[in-house]
């Protein structure tokens, strides 16, 4: 699997909620391919910004796309 692929799946929810400088992610997977733990750390990644963006942008990250 491409590395920048996989890099771009990891930070997408950083990059969409506009907060890669603000938070710092440590995260350990077991099992699986590569592509399947970066999917695993890209939910967790989201899960836990839900905490840190407003409700409007919890419901933009549902959705997928910006209005």
């Amino acid at each position: 699997m491409d590395h920048n692929f996989v890099s771009f799946q990891l930070l997408f929810p950083l990059i969409f909620t506009n907060m890669t400088s603000s938070v710092d992610v440590k995260a350990t997977v077991a099992g699986g391919g590569p592509s399947g733990q970066s999917g695993a750390i890209r939910w967790g990644i989201a899960c836990g910004l839900r905490s840190f963006v407003s409700q409007d942008m919890v419901e933009k990250m549902r959705i997928g796309k910006i209005k």
